[in-house]
């Protein structure tokens, strides 16, 4: 006898009617597990049962089924412990403080002053007038320079560069967010145009040396490549070497912008040396203050993962169970704790919706190290 398609399709509609019902079932008996955890103060995942559970399945199941019907259990009890969670309420105190967030202006922009690191014409000053128009920033030395202007008062805002579309993250600056515990109220994308300059009369044979910012080499690490004449030397900023190189009596030569050529009355040896025209550095603002501007569209938070197998999968299920778009994830080992490390999430939404106030809540409770760095516009 030949098989009915639309037979056996009815039959797995009819297993599914099943399933569906079995399934509203256990999630009910769950919200009942929820509420008793929350009345005798027990954890919401509790491995040693959640381990039994999978084990006792997979030898029930015949051979060829055992890993599905892991996956299978493991995923409902994914779900089972997002709905616990969503039984048991948030942290009082910082659901106030993410409030008084919403309800908080940010200062006024009249008198503002804004730090950046480095020299007039680095990239931290053209993504500073970006944001804020034509300013005139404080300058400062090291990164660490700027978090400390802003915590101590001399600056109401930071402007620093986060990462770069060819060389990677700038992974000092995430270090540093962590450590002043600052937030980021706003980050924009500046193209980079990076250009070969040296005093006026030097020519580029006679030149040995070029300085600028490691990011800046490792993003025309191709030209340099091309160059081997040219050996690379580290610079605390772009417009740093470019100065440097305006006032040294040796032939060298700076990776820089075409505005420092200008500021420092240097000559464009070499234009668009980075590796790809699309070269684009995103930048950050911090504050002190924590302010929710409310077209806020990006949310940046960092953790600690507990070193378990498929902790990594069970977080990013749990973005992928609400829709939210993550943009973003990158690791960094934590000093001090050997192979441990804390990962740096970007996502869209705005705290202003309650459901994504709410899924914040629940991993700052459940995540060690959490740290909500920030919801800013990024346009």
């Amino acid at each position: 006898m030949s098989l009915d398609l639309n037979d056996l399709r009815n039959e797995i509609n009819r297993i599914d009617d099943e399933l569906v019902k079995l399934f509203l079932a256990r999630m009910q008996v769950s919200k009942q597990v929820a509420a008793y955890k929350r009345e005798h103060d027990m954890p919401i995942f509790q491995p040693e049962r959640e381990a039994q559970i999978l084990a006792s399945v997979a030898q029930r199941a015949p051979e060829g089924y055992q890993s599905a019907m892991r996956d299978l259990f493991g995923e409902i009890m994914d779900v089972s412990k997002d709905l616990q969670k969503e039984q048991i309420p948030c942290d009082p105190d910082f659901l106030a403080q993410m409030q008084h967030a919403l309800e908080t202006p940010p200062p006024s922009k009249e008198h503002m002053v804004i730090a950046c690191q480095g020299e007039p014409g680095a990239y931290s000053h053209a993504a500073a007038e970006q944001v804020f128009g034509a300013i005139t920033p404080r300058f400062y030395a090291q990164f660490d320079d700027v978090f400390l202007a802003v915590q101590n008062g001399q600056a109401d805002y930071g402007v620093l560069p986060v990462e770069n579309s060819l060389a990677g993250s700038v992974v000092n600056v995430y270090d540093l967010m962590r450590k002043y515990d600052f937030h980021i109220v706003r980050t924009t994308r500046l193209p980079i145009r990076h250009c070969l300059l040296a005093r006026k009369g030097v020519r580029l044979e006679q030149i040995q040396k070029v300085y600028s910012h490691t990011q800046g080499l490792h993003q025309c690490s191709e030209y340099l490549a091309a160059h081997r004449e040219l050996t690379p030397c580290e610079e605390r900023n772009t417009a740093v070497a470019a100065k440097m190189v305006s006032e040294s009596n040796e032939p060298v030569a700076a990776i820089a912008s075409a505005t420092c050529a200008r500021l420092y009355n240097l000559e464009i040896l070499d234009d668009h040396i980075q590796n790809d025209e699309k070269n684009f550095t995103r930048f950050m603002v911090i504050s002190q203050g924590f302010y929710i501007a409310p077209d806020a569209n990006k949310i940046s938070i960092s953790l600690r993962l507990p070193h378990t197998v498929g902790s990594l999968y069970k977080l990013l299920r749990a973005f992928a169970a609400r829709g939210l778009n993550m943009t973003k994830i990158e690791s960094r080992p934590i000093p001090g704790l050997a192979f441990e490390f804390l990962f740096y999430l970007d996502f869209e939404g705005n705290l202003f919706d309650p459901a994504i106030l709410d899924f914040i809540g629940h991993l700052k409770r459940e995540y060690a190290d959490f740290q909500l760095l920030g919801n800013y516009p990024e346009h």
